[in-house]
């Protein structure tokens, strides 16, 4: 007659030793763990990388702290990798998830309604003041056809002559500055609210 006990796999014994303060096990056990951020890595470059490097990282910690958290669930009908791989899996999953809601989001933000001249200019500044920061940290030609054409409502043709330039070269400025501004602002909310 076989019990439970006997059929559980190995590393079981090596996960409830290192729970009660076993070194040796605690130690093993860490260097076993070591696989989360493999799998996570893994995963990530079959389905085509949506997450960087920071927010694997960032998640790497996560899951670890995660499974850390639910050790003595473990009942060792796998080894701990395969118990680890299922948890990866999940986590990189419902990150990649939220990535693609929070990007969704911000894509059906409208900047030309963010950038509306008409706001009242306090309200403006205290409510996007996160926007002023990034246009600060684009490049000055981009960040000056930005800001005259939303703050200071002018069309492409009056920067263009304000600023000595070509109207082509200033359209070009605008939207590539938009581009640019879209991926601060993106990379803003994603730290925001990891």
């Amino acid at each position: 007659m076989s019990h439970q006990h006997d059929e559980r796999h190995p590393d079981f014994a090596v996960i409830a030793r290192a729970l009660e303060g076993d070194a040796a096990a605690a130690e093993t056990l860490i260097q076993r763990l070591g696989c989360v951020p493999r799998i996570l890595h893994a995963k990530n470059g079959q389905l085509g990388a949506p997450l960087g490097d920071e927010d694997l990282r960032d998640l790497a910690q996560d899951t670890l702290e995660s499974v850390w958290r639910r050790l003595r669930t473990y009942e060792g009908r796998s080894s701990l990798e395969t118990w680890l791989f299922t948890y990866c899996q999940h986590a990189l999953l419902n990150a990649v998830r939220r990535t693609q809601r929070r990007r969704a989001a911000f894509r059906e933000t409208d900047l030309d309604q963010l950038l509306d001249p008409r706001d009242d200019a306090l309200a403006r500044e205290q409510q996007f003041e996160g926007l002023h920061r990034e246009l600060d940290r684009l490049e000055t030609p981009a960040a000056d056809v930005i800001r005259l054409k939303h703050f200071d409502a002018l069309t492409f043709e009056q920067i263009a002559e304000r600023k000595q330039l070509s109207l082509s070269t200033v359209k070009s400025h605008y939207y590539r500055g938009l581009t640019k501004l879209r991926a601060l602002l993106d990379q803003r909310m994603r730290e925001e609210y990891a």
